[in-house]
């Protein structure tokens, strides 16, 4: 069974930069911070990632991005390795930074995608778990007539 993390990208209230919030369903603990650095430029996004000389570096500050001060994307990297496993990053990424290339995800000079990771884009809220209470009022007023033939 594949080691499972959560990750949402939104941009930062009331400052630049982008909130990237982990969750580990597994033991259910979360940790956010605000990235302010290593994020590639649109200009990066839009013309250096289609270059193969280029991908590898955008792949690496990607993997800085998500990673943070913390080091969230290494650590749940060393622990699927510890148990032999392939880390599954469910990703829910903001308008902003949907189109970015993920997929070029590298770290200490290789692309991490598909041998060691496996990316879930998640587009939309479809399938999402959400905690509904819903009230129902039945009322029935109704008679019953039966007919002899």
């Amino acid at each position: 069974m594949p080691t499972t993390c959560e990750i949402q990208i939104q941009p930062a209230t009331n400052q630049t930069g982008y909130q990237i919030t982990w969750h580990h369903p597994a033991t259910n603990h979360q940790d956010h911070f605000v990235q302010t650095e290593h994020f590639p430029t649109p200009d990066e996004v839009s013309r250096l990632w289609l270059e193969p000389k280029h991908q590898l570096e955008i792949g690496q500050k990607l993997f800085r991005f998500l990673d943070g001060d913390a080091r969230h994307l290494a650590r749940a990297l060393d622990q699927a390795a510890q148990q032999a496993e392939i880390l599954t990053l469910h990703l829910r990424a903001g308008a902003e930074v949907a189109d970015w290339p993920f997929e070029l995800l590298a770290r200490d000079h290789r692309f991490l995608l598909p041998a060691g990771v496996n990316l879930v884009r998640r587009v939309s809220d479809w399938g999402a778990v959400y905690d509904i209470c819903l009230e129902f009022i039945i009322s029935f007023d109704f008679q019953i007539v039966l007919i002899q033939i």
